[in-house]
């Protein structure tokens, strides 16, 4: 999507239960927010466009990259308004993955949720596997 502005439009034209941000990380105005084709959007930004048409997804994830190597981790600005604006669930590494592991770790999320698990036992299971085989990178500094 170019901006925020078009992510808005389609949320309040449709409902979505599950919303994929695939995006890099970029600072604005001090904060972590996420680069659209246009723009970067804050955190606030991107939570009220998700929730334009009067629902709330059930569940978000961010795949992110260019936020989880900063040493504070303020990433967190991005899924803080995702859960102040209503969304019971977000789900966002903590570290950067490598493009192959983000995209097989979303894959797996969405079919074990979609199959009825338990969401606090599917990350602690794809944490377990990931961290082994060197897919986690952690932050340089």
């Amino acid at each position: 999507l170019p901006d925020v502005r078009a992510l808005a439009k389609l949320c309040g034209s449709r409902s979505f239960h599950f919303v994929h941000l695939l995006a890099h990380g970029a600072r604005v105005d001090g904060e972590w927010g996420l680069r659209l084709a246009n723009e970067v959007a804050k955190g606030e930004q991107i939570a009220r466009a998700l929730v334009a048409g009067g629902t709330t997804p059930a569940l978000v994830t961010v795949s992110a990259c260019d936020s989880g190597s900063e040493p504070n981790h303020s990433f967190g600005s991005v899924v803080y308004y995702l859960h102040v604006h209503g969304i019971p669930l977000v789900l966002a590494s903590q570290f950067r993955l490598r493009k192959a592991h983000s995209t097989s770790s979303v894959a797996h999320v969405y079919e074990e949720l979609l199959g009825g698990g338990d969401p606090l036992g599917i990350l602690v299971a794809l944490r377990r596997q990931l961290a082994p085989a060197g897919a986690l990178r952690q932050p340089e500094g």
